[in-house]
């Protein structure tokens, strides 16, 4: 018996061809615009916690005689500035063109506006009176962010009926509107990241110099000034520094009074390598100076490894103290 092949009628493969491509292209061009509304996305994403983040890069208070919060406000509106400016163009690099629009192959991304808003995080809910009048609480920082995407170069018809094949419209061409965090309502973002600013400790040259002690409680003007406050309102509010009966117990028993004339004075010691571990004092008994960290002139292996730490660069914080210039091992 012959066996009897059956051919196709020609060209019917191109015409198949033609009507899979119709399908694939429309799934090709959505997808990429997906793709890259994804990516636009994060970036918008990436500007709201970068303007969070660099807020606490800067200064967060003033210490003294009254605790200051106000650079925190200008902590945050220079952090906000800055986001603004590196991510107007998607990018986040200070090397980019900043352009306020970019073109994707399928996306137009435009209208990236972070904001931030001081005061609005959580805080701690009850100050604490005995710390208060050294250290005050901010409120904190919350930031979001928001950006237009559209689509590009994306027809709304696409052989459609009655002339064409397909009944529905190919695309609306819908914009998008990308936030920080959760999704648009009514085309306005209103999730927001938030954190705790300012860790409350030294900050500054003018908060790191070194504060002796001098004689009759006077404080070290010129010196460590916002140390110095932050220490002694605390002792204040708390009670200390009131009364006599301390000196009093001390000359009967070994019959002086260790603190001039009693202490009610206020003393505070913060000394370092700038005065060589030494504190004067002036007034007491025994040594004229009083030995702080590392011990420099009581205790020679203190000694040791100061002079090695600074000899090599400061060999601390993971690096290695017998590489050259204290470089990481």
């Amino acid at each position: 018996m012959k066996r009897i092949l059956k051919r196709k009628p020609r060209g019917q493969a191109a015409v198949e061809l033609a009507l899979a491509g119709l399908v694939f292209v429309t799934i090709l061009v959505i997808g990429i615009h997906f793709g890259e509304v994804g990516y636009a996305s994060l970036k918008v994403q990436e500007a709201t916690q970068s303007a969070l983040w660099d807020t606490t890069a800067y200064k967060m208070h003033d210490m003294g005689i009254l605790y200051d919060t106000s650079p925190s406000g200008q902590a945050i509106s220079q952090a906000l500035s800055d986001a603004n400016q590196r991510y107007s163009d998607f990018d986040g690099r200070t090397s980019a063109n900043g352009a306020a629009t970019i073109l994707l192959a399928r996306t137009q991304a435009s209208n990236m506006q972070v904001q931030c808003t001081p005061g609005t995080a959580p805080g701690y809910s009850a100050v604490n009176l005995f710390t208060w009048v050294s250290y005050s609480d901010n409120g904190g920082v919350s930031c979001s962010a928001q950006a237009d995407l559209a689509p590009r170069f994306i027809p709304t018809s696409f052989v459609d009926a009655s002339d064409g094949i397909f009944t529905e419209q190919h695309s609306q061409n819908r914009n998008i509107t990308a936030c920080g965090l959760g999704r648009a309502s009514g085309g306005a973002c209103s999730g927001e990241y938030r954190l705790l600013i300012d860790d409350w400790g030294l900050a500054e040259e003018d908060e790191a110099d070194i504060c002796p002690a001098w004689p009759f409680g006077v404080p070290c003007i010129g010196m460590n000034m916002p140390f110095y406050w932050a220490v002694s309102k605390v002792y204040v509010l708390n009670g200390a520094g009131q009364g006599t009966a301390g000196s009093e117990l001390a000359e009967a028993t070994v019959g002086t009074r260790p603190m001039f004339p009693n202490e009610q004075w206020f003393y505070m010691s913060y000394t370092g390598e700038e005065a060589l571990f030494q504190q004067p004092i002036p007034f007491g008994e025994g040594m004229p100076t009083w030995d702080t960290t590392p011990f420099a002139f009581s205790m020679p292996t203190y000694l040791a490894s100061w002079i090695q730490r600074r000899n090599r660069g400061g060999c601390y914080l993971g690096l290695n103290c017998n590489s050259p210039n204290g470089s990481a091992p």
